[in-house]
């Protein structure tokens, strides 16, 4: 469970998360300037993409 916020960028953009083999395990489209993810996941590495006009970023992340 965690909170992304997207200061300021009211624009559309993709939220995906991808585990360590390339898979998309979640994908949504949002507007919104805060979104929080609750998702059941298997412990292990996972990276977050988000891609919109504005911003074309990659975080990784661990879920134990």
């Amino acid at each position: 469970n965690f909170t992304m916020v997207f200061e300021n960028d009211i624009n559309t953009k993709t939220i995906e998360v991808i585990d360590v083999m390339g898979k998309v395990v979640f994908s949504q489209n949002t507007d919104r300037e805060r979104i929080e993810l609750d998702l059941e996941l298997n412990s292990g590495a996972y990276f977050v993409r988000i891609i919109s006009n504005q911003l074309l970023g990659v975080k990784k992340i661990i879920v134990q």
